[in-house]
């Protein structure tokens, strides 16, 4: 279903799955009895993600390390791991934690600057907390304002120009100005 995501990880020759359409679900294909297994809900056994797999969820995994990574999607910037070492992923996942480097570092990304059409701005903060989002053109008149605390705020086309985007949490532990350059 929409988020669903496949690999093969050749270290144990299984494949792991995570179900996507709305779920937690992540599963492993023994192809020696041609069986699937459901494994423990994604997060599990020490946290639950925000939201359920959904579109942009995705699978990677990593034979350097022994870890397979998870991204929910769903319009979230949520990320976990499995494994370490590998039998952690071929039993139960013996870790399951939400890592991203919005738990310790602050940031903003604009899909791109100067920009056509629709823009995307993500960001992550250190706690789940509401973010407030201005754009002012060049003349300082506010043109957008939102709030939100999902990580991500679209903003409709604006005219060709200049703008000045204004970033900043609820609590002013974090704020941020950028240039945003439009163009046709």
């Amino acid at each position: 279903k929409e988020g669903g995501s496949l690999i093969y990880a050749d270290v144990d020759r299984k494949l792991y799955a995570i179900k996507g359409g709305n779920t937690y679900e992540f599963w492993q294909y023994k192809p020696t009895n041609d069986s699937w297994y459901q494994k423990e809900d994604v997060g599990q056994p020490t946290g639950t993600p925000m939201k359920k797999i959904k579109g942009g969820g995705s699978l990677t995994y990593s034979s350097y390390v022994d870890f397979i990574y998870c991204t929910i999607g769903n319009n979230t910037n949520e990320f976990w791991l499995y494994g370490g070492p590998f039998a952690g992923i071929t039993s139960t996942p013996k870790v399951s934690i939400m890592s991203s480097e919005s738990k310790e570092t602050p940031s903003l990304a604009i899909n791109s600057n100067p920009m056509k059409g629709p823009i995307s701005i993500f960001y992550t903060l250190p706690k789940n907390e509401m973010a407030v989002l201005k754009i002012y053109n060049v003349l300082g008149e506010m043109v957008y304002s939102a709030k939100g605390n999902n990580g991500l705020f679209t903003v409709g086309k604006l005219p060709t120009g200049i703008y000045l985007l204004t970033f900043e949490s609820t609590s002013g532990r974090y704020k941020e100005e950028r240039k945003l350059i439009v163009v046709r």
